[in-house]
């Protein structure tokens, strides 16, 4: 009974420690590159013991890689599933990261946290990815849903448009100032009479925000009365508000470059790649503290151990976060060879849950691993998140040829369908594009 008591003891012990380690590691793994250096930066100004011997010095996958093989992928002749460069519709439709984001939280980086606590699917998740980032430097959406992406449902796009017009800052994602002020003022509990009523009909009336220019303007172009009294109410009122709710965000920080954590080579159909040193830091216990300690009396030993602890435990806690990510990193480089080698129109389903279930981690950690992350290739600067997509039947893994192949038999059945209906019978078919694409492959099969 003794041996069974210290066994239990034992386990209990390990229990604690890796706890510990868990606890710190969820909050290493939202970092981004930016913020993790911050981190380790007050981390070393704070504890002595512990030291950068070269922050350009991270890991590398040039080399085999014990967590997950070979990096130097792929060098086979064929394109996967048939598919070669000429299916691959690059640039437009990939989601390229601007390079002008500041330093600190963005607001996008503000969206997207917001998102992230949104019960979504994997679909609806990544078109609220693509809403964010279409949007300009006001916080505005000026572009349609086809402009976006046309392959995703009007269904999906209003539910989560809907679900991002509601973030904070108030107005985020409206066509215009207009919109976002009438949005706002229809958050108010009472706002001033007239308020929403000359915001929508007579927005031209507020050019000259004074309470006698907006009596008279109101009702010399537009016979519309208000009192003086009224009118400051009204201007109080929308003067209140944010008509650019994206307009200025972290403006008092100087820009940054945001930095890839991952960079992918391609070269024929071989690639590699190669992880970001800033994202990946190399550190170590201090040597020089540690000689200290071996000096110190007995009345700092306490003191110098202390610090070496913490410096360990920190150590360990970054290495554990740089592996958690290694392995996620490659795990999406794997899955996903054909968009890196051909470009979007290649990009395969994939879940968090998938790449959860395969690595041994939890959903949650995935998910907070790939955020704020970003990968760098051919295509442009793209984040992490972009990789994870349900597929809808096969889409993802038809090529353009195939699916005009598949309009062409529709059409042999009946060249009289409309570009509607042959989208709805590709629908049935588990193949989800928009009438307009139809109509395009239809032209030119038309002019074949």
């Amino acid at each position: 009974m003794q041996g069974f008591k210290l066994n239990t003891a034992q386990v209990q012990s390990q229990k604690q420690v890796l706890s510990a380690q868990m606890q710190q590691l969820i909050k290493l793994l939202p970092l981004s590159a930016t913020e993790l250096q911050s981190c380790i930066q007050q981390e070393v100004e704070e504890n002595p013991a512990l030291e950068i011997p070269d922050f350009g010095s991270g890991l590398t996958l040039d080399e085999p890689s014990a967590l997950s093989g070979d990096s130097d992928f792929w060098e086979d002749d064929s394109p996967p599933s048939g598919k070669g460069s000429s299916d691959s519709e690059i640039s437009s439709d990939v989601y390229i990261d601007p390079r002008s984001t500041k330093v600190g939280k963005t607001l996008k980086q503000y969206l997207r946290e917001q998102l992230d606590v949104e019960n979504l699917s994997d679909e609806e998740k990544l078109c609220g990815e693509e809403i964010i980032q279409a949007l300009d430097e006001n916080g505005f959406l000026k572009i349609s849903r086809n402009e976006i992406n046309p392959g995703i449902s009007f269904e999906v796009y209003n539910k989560v448009l809907k679900i991002i017009r509601d973030f904070d800052p108030p107005g985020i994602a409206q066509k215009d100032s207009k919109s976002a002020l009438l949005f706002q003022i229809s958050r108010l509990d009472s706002p001033p009479p007239h308020t929403m009523e000359i915001v929508e009909n007579y927005f031209d009336a507020l050019r000259k925000p004074t309470p006698e220019n907006l009596v008279n303007n109101l009702k010399k172009n537009y016979s519309y009365k208000i009192t003086i009294p009224e009118a400051e109410k009204v201007l109080e009122c929308v003067l209140s508000l944010n008509p650019l709710p994206g307009s200025g965000w972290s403006g008092k920080n100087p820009p940054q470059y945001v930095i890839p954590d991952v960079k992918i080579h391609v070269s024929g159909n071989r690639i590699r790649t190669e992880l970001v040193p800033e994202s990946f830091p190399v550190l170590k216990t201090s040597p020089d503290f540690k000689k200290e300690a071996e000096k110190a009396g007995e009345k700092d030993r306490g003191f110098f151990s202390e610090k070496i602890s913490q410096a360990e435990l920190f150590i360990q806690r970054i290495n554990l976060r740089n592996e958690t990510l290694e392995k996620v990193i490659n795990y999406i480089v794997l899955h996903q060879k054909a968009f890196f080698l051909f470009g979007s129109g290649n990009l395969k389903p994939l879940s968090m849950g998938q790449v959860a279930k395969d690595l041994g981690f939890s959903e949650s950690t995935i998910s907070r691993t790939v955020s704020s992350k970003y990968l760098e290739c051919d295509w442009g600067i793209i984040p992490l998140r972009f990789f994870f997509t349900n597929g809808v039947g096969e889409t993802k893994n038809l090529s353009s040829e195939m699916i005009k192949g598949k309009i062409a038999l529709i059409m042999k059945e009946s060249e009289k369908l409309t570009d509607e209906k042959i989208r709805g019978k590709l629908e049935e078919q588990g193949i989800s594009i928009s009438r307009r694409t139809v109509a395009k492959y239809r032209k030119e099969l038309q002019d074949r």
